[in-house]
């Protein structure tokens, strides 16, 4: 039966003017080729898949799937293909597709596969403290500047906590630790695609 499922493939470039990172599905493994690197690693030695949101900026909504095997190799790859130095490509049907079919037959192969999403909960905790710090901080220093009459300081430092508190929230919405299982995959660590119809 596992020999009649079709292989899969992804491709993107995670940096300019860098090697494609070439990803194949097949039954029983999954295989990385860069330039000359070339990796394969079983789907019953995957031990662990991570997902999660990693934004740039407002514009380029990137989403991460970590792949760990057994004996510590990884690869890691997201929705985001550079074009050239300034221009991007957002691949998010061909790689949402491709993360729940390789969750799908890796869980299958093998049942003890630790499948999570958003960061680490020590780095979550950080982010938290550092970005409603940083927030707090602009946020008395509009109104600082605006009672020392200030009044352009101000309007600068309550839109730029407004464009960082947006920021932010989706950050640590999307990117709250947890675990889940392979026919529940979180939306919110995926990118959206549209509905045919």
């Amino acid at each position: 039966m596992a020999e009649a499922l079709q292989d899969f493939l992804y491709s993107h470039r995670a940096k300019p003017f860098t090697a494609s990172l070439d990803l194949r599905l097949t039954a029983t493994s999954l295989s990385a080729e860069r330039g000359r690197s070339h990796q394969t690693y079983p789907l019953d030695r995957i031990e662990r898949i991570r997902l999660y949101f990693s934004p740039r900026n407002s514009a380029r909504q990137v989403f991460v799937c970590e792949v760990r095997a057994a004996d510590g190799a990884s690869v890691r790859f997201d929705n985001l293909s550079w074009i050239s130095l300034v221009q991007t490509e957002r691949l998010d049907q061909g790689f949402r597709r491709f993360v729940l079919e390789l969750i799908a037959r890796a869980a299958a192969q093998n049942p003890g596969l630790k499948l999570e999403c958003g960061i680490s909960p020590l780095r979550y905790r950080l982010m938290q403290g550092a970005g409603f710090g940083l927030l707090a901080a602009l946020v008395v220093s509009a109104g600082l500047a605006a009672s020392n009459g200030s009044s352009l300081v101000a309007m600068a430092c309550l839109g730029l906590s407004v464009y960082f508190g947006f920021w932010l929230t989706s950050f640590l919405t999307r990117n709250r630790p947890g675990r889940f299982p392979a026919d529940a995959v979180p939306d919110r660590v995926l990118p959206a695609v549209p509905i045919a119809g």
